[in-house]
């Protein structure tokens, strides 16, 4: 047997969850990053991270919309909660496979967002998912797939590759699992099914903030619906009513960038909700465009709570200090 059969013959039974990796666009390398849970935060605050190569700060804006407008896109997309899981195994033609995902390091809570099988080391040889004949079925964390020969071959078997991209989500948190939908719209494919979710996840996490904040100030429970659902509906409190209450906080500001971004978003969310339709053509570029300013914006919001949070910890402990006394003076 020569080194190239014994190769060919080698079939792997193992699963690897992939660490996240950013690309510099300065040197072209991929950056590995450490904690991509916080990459977006941490670059909102002016700390993007660096190449590990050459150094630069890497671009993490241009990542994010680089791949929401890719069809492979998510494989690079941790910082927006996206992680990939490789399974690979032996899998003979005719021979059914079984497995559950969160046996193979998946989380029991992921949203499964996408699942690729390929065939390898064996020509003519291909693979079939017998749970993926509707298109509209959601992946679930069971698979089961064929082995089948597609083309004359004296390969009987082959290493068989399983893919999945998932993303976690707060088991309370609305906006995360509406982000998620949105990933997995442009994950499937389906771009004009990302805008709706997209704003959602930045509209819902954006009303709990602010209610939040005026629940903190004492403003009556009855008069803060109201306030938000028909004074201060979304728009407002994008663009006044976030300003606003951050201004006495430290808090970056939102670029005018991001807040024209999201503003187009809800354009084009109010068009698809009210006509079923949206007046400008909705491309890949401006889906992505519009799905990369929605993380953005989810963690900005999310960064404007713990700000203002901090805020109001800091004026309650003013208020708590008792103001110094003058000294009595004697005549």
């Amino acid at each position: 047997m020569t080194l190239k059969d014994l190769f060919a013959a080698i079939r792997l039974d193992v699963h690897e969850t992939a660490r996240a990796a950013l690309m510099c666009f300065e040197c072209g390398a991929l950056a590995q990053i450490e904690r991509e849970d916080g990459v977006v935060r941490d670059t909102l605050l002016g700390n993007p991270p660096r190449c590990t190569k050459c150094g630069s700060p890497i671009d993490v804006w241009k990542n994010t919309r680089f791949a929401m407008q890719q069809g492979d896109g998510l494989a690079i997309a941790a910082q927006v909660g996206a992680r990939h899981t490789a399974i690979w195994y032996r899998l003979g033609v005719g021979e059914i496979a079984r497995f559950d995902l969160r046996d193979k390091s998946v989380p029991a809570d992921a949203m499964i967002l996408r699942v690729v099988h390929r065939a390898s080391l064996a020509d003519g040889l291909g693979i079939v998912d017998l749970d993926a004949t509707d298109s509209a079925r959601l992946p679930g964390p069971t698979v089961r797939v064929l082995g089948v020969q597609l083309a004359e071959t004296e390969a009987t078997d082959m290493q068989a590759q399983t893919t999945v991209t998932w993303a976690l989500h707060d088991a309370d948190d609305d906006g995360r699992r509406s982000l998620n939908r949105a990933l997995l719209a442009v994950a499937n494919g389906r771009p004009d099914e990302a805008i709706i979710p997209a704003n959602i996840a930045v509209e819902v996490t954006l009303g709990r903030v602010v209610a939040e904040h005026l629940r903190a100030l004492r403003i009556s429970e009855k008069r803060i619906d109201p306030f938000l659902s028909d004074a201060a509906t979304y728009s407002h409190q994008l663009n006044v009513v976030l300003p606003l209450v951050l201004a006495t906080t430290s808090a970056p500001p939102m670029s005018d960038g991001l807040r024209g971004t999201l503003n187009r978003l809800r354009g084009l969310r109010n068009d698809a909700g009210h006509t079923g339709r949206t007046k400008e053509p909705l491309t890949g570029e401006i889906v992505g465009e519009c799905v990369a300013g929605a993380v953005f914006g989810f963690h900005y919001v999310r960064l404007a709570a713990d700000f203002l949070a901090e805020e109001r910890a800091r004026q309650a402990a003013a208020r708590s200090t008792p103001a110094p006394t003058a000294g009595r003076s004697e005549g």
